[in-house]
């Protein structure tokens, strides 16, 4: 049975590693997320030329865990840019048709769990601060959210496609999330990108001057309902991993339920038997007291179910620590560290790495 989490003791060596695998994404690291391969392909773009362009090593797309000094991540999306045919669409407005389908995104997942749009952006902020040199500002007001892009290390000189691609993204999954044909009230840039018709005509709206990236929704699109992840979301995890549709079931045992919540919870941020019981449509009492009546606790569940979360993204994943701590609703990378050396008595690199040895 697993330990409460708060009843273990830090691993020196798991927590050292964690805390040199922030700092270097804190430091101005980019986060390679998996599938980049698999998606350069379905644009026609041969990985190896661009890296090569790049002066990178050609198995960037291969390390497991990469995270790109913020100044090479700059070249790679340079070469991008500079490689791309004159007569193909705009690489910001190709990433987002074509990526969705084609890379699993934790930023993804997550803001599909959230509850409305407004929701949804300060996820994917919290996520993007984790895994880039990227920062999103998001401030509200009665009529408004405004989300601002700033780069967290001056000496950073982005290329144009990356920014305004931040943007189009944000435009695309608040669309295909609340299935609602949204228009943004304002979207501004540096510079007009080249073909700026285009990124206008996806948008619905033109594109004006501003002193950094930035896009503005109505308080009535951040209101609007984010639909449930569908199948393809679900897809990426084994059977066993995915959300149990029938968890509204009166005859549905307890832990059962609490399991399937939370699943759809932890990305979203949200870990709290509070939080299970109001989309469980009961009282927190009755949800504790039918787990008691099954011979089982709020926090086993968790936990169980955390550690088997972990051990899917530690070996089937090139996911980050501090991405997989994100998609468990840990506060920080460390808390995930001691937390799953309590239920295991290993690291998480330990996990990791016997993984690779038995393939």
């Amino acid at each position: 049975m697993p330990l409460q989490a708060g009843a273990v003791r830090t691993n020196p060596v798991a927590v050292a590693h964690t805390k040199r695998e922030e700092k270097r994404i804190m430091a101005g690291g980019y986060a390679i997320e998996p599938g980049w391969r698999k998606l350069l392909k379905g644009l026609g773009i041969v990985p190896a030329d661009i890296l090569h362009h790049a002066g990178l090593p050609e198995d960037v797309f291969e390390r497991p865990c990469q995270v790109l000094p913020g100044a090479e991540a700059m070249r790679l999306w340079q070469a991008l840019d500079e490689r791309r045919s004159p007569s193909s669409a705009p690489l910001a407005l190709e990433l987002v048709r074509s990526g969705s389908a084609q890379i699993f995104g934790p930023a993804l997942l997550a803001a599909s769990c959230c509850s409305d749009l407004a929701s949804a952006l300060a996820r994917v902020a919290r996520y993007r601060q984790l895994v880039t040199p990227l920062a999103w500002h998001l401030a509200h007001d009665a009529d408004s959210t405004t989300l601002r892009l700033e780069w967290r290390d001056p000496r950073l000189t982005a290329p144009h496609s990356l920014a305004t691609g931040e943007l189009m993204f944000t435009v695309a999954l608040a669309r295909s999330a609340t299935g609602s044909p949204i228009v943004p009230m304002r979207v501004g840039t540096p510079e007009p990108p080249d073909r700026q018709a285009e990124f206008e005509a996806f948008l619905g709206a033109p594109l004006s001057p501003a002193p950094t990236h930035c896009i503005v929704f109505s308080a009535g699109d951040r209101a609007l309902p984010f639909a449930l992840p569908g199948e393809t979301t679900w897809s990426f995890f084994e059977p066993s991993l995915r959300p149990d549709p029938e968890m509204h079931g009166e005859r549905v045992p307890m832990d059962r339920r609490v399991r399937s919540a939370l699943l759809r919870l932890l990305p979203a941020g949200e870990s709290s038997v509070q939080a299970v019981a109001r989309t469980l449509e009961t009282s927190t009492r009755t949800l504790q007291r039918r787990l008691q009546a099954e011979g089982r606790a709020f926090q086993q569940v968790l936990n169980e179910l955390r550690e088997a979360l972990a051990r899917h993204y530690l070996t089937r994943t090139r996911l980050q620590g501090a991405e997989i701590a994100f998609l468990l609703a840990f506060d920080d990378p460390n808390s995930f560290v001691r937390a799953f050396h309590g239920w295991t008595g290993t690291t998480p690199q330990r996990v990791r790495a016997g993984s690779r040895g038995s393939h």
